[in-house]
């Protein structure tokens, strides 16, 4: 496979990493999304693609979950590595879909999330954290109304023992779940903590939180949704990121989400549970009576 194969419509974006492109395959006329992927050496980012594509591999195919459908390598002497990726058409990642806003009204926020839980429950019932969820990691279809997951570069089998699990300091840690951020023990309820704030995203149509600082982040955190303490989250002392934070409350996320129902008010406190034994699973998720006035059966 090489670019001679491909008519390039139009660039998608482009990232620290590569660009991503709409174009056609000559051979039969269909519309594909093509990564080109650069790596100096054969380092970390070379080996996060590496496992992004056997984990990838490893799931059975979803409908949820963007297919690879061709790839290529080319390496120099230098070592340096072109990666080449074919995936099935999208139109855009979520981040570009939420600041266009004109067509995320509440029915379509409420489809795009049912889709996502659908995803990270299946994610999860595979024994895999995605581990970087985030609007650049998740492609729409505009005319299908349509929202995949990709971007498995962190993921983990959750098998991993836990003293093994050494989150990327790489990437973006605005949808970090309290856990992590606190360098703790963690799970697939962190992937649930990253839902949640994309959740609020699409809702208010900026990120719910914004800091680069770890520290700072916990603070903006524990200001919405109120400082923990022992007793709602018994753990937490033997967190090694954990000292005293000044104790907020949290504010009434009626406020904060004024035309999110109550029956999204109350999905969305579920899923921004600090306390990761207590926060909503995707599978749990999915039951919730937010989604009671969607046909389900078309998903």
């Amino acid at each position: 496979m090489v670019l001679a194969d491909y008519y390039i419509e139009k660039s998608l974006g482009i990232d620290s990493q590569g660009e991503t492109l709409r174009a056609i395959a000559f051979k039969d006329y269909s519309s594909v999304t093509l990564k080109i992927l650069h790596f100096e050496t054969y380092d970390g980012p070379l080996l996060n693609f590496d496992q992004e594509i056997s984990i990838v591999y490893s799931i059975p195919s979803s409908i949820y979950i963007v297919q690879i459908l061709d790839l290529d390598i080319y390496m120099d002497l230098l070592l340096r590595c072109w990666t080449f990726l074919i995936f099935e058409a999208m139109d855009m990642d979520l981040k570009e879909f939420i600041r266009l806003g004109q067509q995320l009204n509440a029915k379509r926020i409420k489809s795009f999330l049912y889709q996502l839980c659908m995803g990270v429950s299946y994610i999860h019932s595979h024994s895999i954290i995605h581990r970087d969820l985030k609007p650049r990691n998740i492609w729409v279809n505009k005319s299908k109304g349509v929202v995949k997951i990709e971007g498995f570069g962190f993921a983990q089998r959750d098998r991993t023992p836990q003293e093994e699990r050494v989150f990327p300091e790489a990437g973006l840690s605005w949808y970090r779940a309290p856990e992590v951020l606190l360098h703790g023990p963690y799970s697939t309820p962190c992937d649930m903590w990253s839902l949640g704030c994309i959740f609020g995203e699409m809702v208010v149509r900026k990120p719910l939180f914004g800091e680069y600082s770890q520290i700072e982040q916990l603070h903006e955190i524990f200001q919405l949704v109120g400082t923990p303490d022992e007793d709602a989250w018994p753990d937490l002392l033997t967190y090694e990121g954990w000292h005293q934070f000044p104790q907020w409350r949290g504010r009434d996320l009626s406020l904060t989400f004024p035309t999110l129902e109550p029956d999204g008010l109350d999905l969305l406190s579920k899923m921004l549970q600090v306390n990761p034994t207590t926060r909503i699973s995707a599978r749990d998720a999915l039951d919730h009576p937010y989604f009671d006035s969607l046909d389900k059966f078309q998903y």
